[in-house]
């Protein structure tokens, strides 16, 4: 499980703009988190991740693409003990966005207590009943 596959890959467009009209959203610096529990979700698995570094927030494609492989990296190595093994239910789909709003790059440790932390919330999020 310590692997990040095609299916785990948030791609499907109606999915990432349901994601963004209507699904609930957080803010943990250097990221703002939005994630939607969407059974449309046609993917086995469970959980499908958005990683987005914008243009302009670091303008090389060598600085977005470091921090994208170090989110990728962190998310990789945390999603089974902190997300897989925390869902309150087999049957729940759920699609996650981590958009990063830090100004420069930061440092591996940085990203990871955040998406740490990030993971912890989102499963406190998901347990709250819905009103």
């Amino acid at each position: 499980m310590l692997s990040f596959k095609k299916k785990e890959r948030l791609c499907s467009k109606k999915v990432i703009d349901l994601l963004y009209k209507s699904g609930s959203s957080f803010f943990l610096y250097p990221f703002k988190i939005q994630f939607i529990i969407n059974p449309t979700i046609t993917s086995n698995s469970p959980i499908q991740v958005l990683f987005i570094v914008p243009k302009k927030r670091l303008k090389k494609a060598v600085d977005r693409n470091l921090v994208k492989r170090r989110m990728r990296e962190v998310y990789r190595c945390h999603k089974q003990t902190l997300l897989y093994a925390a869902l309150p239910d087999s049957n729940i789909k759920i699609a996650i966005s981590y958009l990063y709003v830090g100004n420069g790059i930061e440092s591996f440790e940085q990203i990871e207590n955040s998406i740490k932390k990030s993971m912890s919330q989102l499963i406190r999020n998901l347990s709250k009943p819905v009103q």
